[in-house]
């Protein structure tokens, strides 16, 4: 219990000391969804594409980075992601797709729909992390597809 607990403590110490993000979590995956909540300190959470699309789009949120499930109900990532890219350009917001599958082909598939870099599922918090504190001065459109791989 006491190593849960200070482990608890050190993922809400990290969360603590990033840059305050405003990260939307597209994920049907109540898992995968907490994992993300964990690691950050302003989340939105929907559970498809369609609503994912609607937040950024239609509600003017201000989100500046998205991790995008890619196979969800009602309107899958690559879709969302293309049709965001349409609405708002390719600078913001930054987004991350979520997939179990990384191939080469998956990889390509994320870019040329307009993803900045993917994780795989289940999502790891050093990796989640690892990506929520890189430099955000950055441009969005940096291309950090290779650090993801990097990271396992």
């Amino acid at each position: 219990l006491a190593a849960t607990l200070r482990a608890s403590q050190q993922r809400t110490e990290a969360a603590a000391a990033r840059p305050v993000l405003h990260v939307l979590i597209a994920e049907d995956n109540t898992v995968n969804q907490m994992v993300g909540q964990l690691l950050v300190q302003r989340v939105t959470v929907v559970g498809n594409g369609r609503e994912a699309l609607e937040a950024v789009v239609d509600h003017d949120l201000e989100i500046d980075v998205i991790l995008m499930d890619l196979q969800m109900p009602e309107m899958d990532g690559l879709e969302a992601t293309r049709r965001i890219r349409a609405s708002l350009g390719p600078d913001r917001p930054y987004i991350i797709a979520l997939t179990a599958n990384v191939t080469g082909a998956d990889r390509q598939a994320c870019s040329d729909a307009g993803m900045n870099d993917y994780l795989s599922k289940p999502l790891q918090v050093a990796e989640l992390g690892a990506l929520l504190d890189r430099d955000w001065s950055t441009s969005a459109t940096t291309p950090l597809l290779p650090l993801a791989k990097e990271l396992r």
